[in-house]
């Protein structure tokens, strides 16, 4: 077997274990945090808030079946306009999670912000398993997570699949399920409002809302694309993007 080949297919090997760990992650994340934050409430006194900016934030744990043990954070949501031409319309709440920075004495004032890639992953629930790689940032920055609009605890746009019990997926059948899906979807939600660009639109209102003047930004796979698309229409608040 070729050099090249084995890369390839270490490559491919990689790629199927990331795709797999998030299919666990959108089976399972639903039930285990119903049942974690039911088991919350019936044994915690009332939680302390916690205001970065203008933003009350409560105290959470993040977790993942791939993480060595759960992070504690702070969690809050910020409402949102779906549609910015339509401020009195339906809003959305957007779900951010805040990890301070562990040394208390020497934070600087420019926090990061990681995106999650896809379209489609969540950035709350993706961070856990990289987590060791902000080690050295975490000390000095805090870390600013928000699931972005139609993905995680932020309006989620699924849809359930019927692929498990059709022998062959046409072209045709996948255009009938991907409409049904966008019907289904349409009824609590305007899709014409999930996009790259809104996205971008959200992260600047977390970025006022936590008062920050400049932000780092730190883009996986998509989300390289949400960090340009940002530094593109905000170049003054953007201090550093990492791809």
């Amino acid at each position: 077997m070729s050099r090249k080949t084995r890369i390839v297919l270490a490559l491919l090997i990689v790629a199927g274990v990331l795709g797999y760990r998030y299919f666990l992650q959108r089976a399972g994340g639903e039930t285990a945090t119903t049942e974690r934050n039911e088991t919350t409430a019936s044994t915690s006194s009332p939680a302390t808030l916690t205001k970065l900016g203008s933003l009350a934030f409560k105290p959470c744990s993040l977790d993942s079946p791939f993480a060595a043990e759960p992070i504690e954070a702070h969690c809050t949501t910020l409402s949102v306009a779906e549609n910015p031409a339509a401020p009195d319309g339906r809003k959305l709440a957007l779900n951010i999670a805040w990890l301070p920075a562990s040394n208390d004495a020497e934070i600087e004032p420019d926090p990061v912000f990681f995106l999650a890639g896809g379209p489609g992953q969540a950035a709350v629930a993706t961070y856990p398993q990289l987590d060791a790689a902000f080690k050295e940032v975490r000390k000095h920055r805090h870390v600013i997570l928000v699931d972005q609009r139609g993905t995680g605890e932020s309006n989620p746009l699924n849809c359930k699949s019927t692929d498990d019990n059709i022998n062959e997926v046409t072209p045709t059948l996948a255009g009938q399920q991907a409409t049904t899906c966008r019907d289904t979807l349409g009824k609590r939600a305007d899709l014409r409002f999930y996009t790259t660009t809104d996205a971008v639109r959200d992260l600047d209102s977390v970025r006022k809302a936590i008062g920050a003047a400049t932000i780092n930004l730190v883009g996986v796979s998509y989300g390289t694309r949400v960090a340009q698309q940002y530094a593109m229409r905000h170049p003054a608040t953007t201090r550093s993007i990492v791809l």
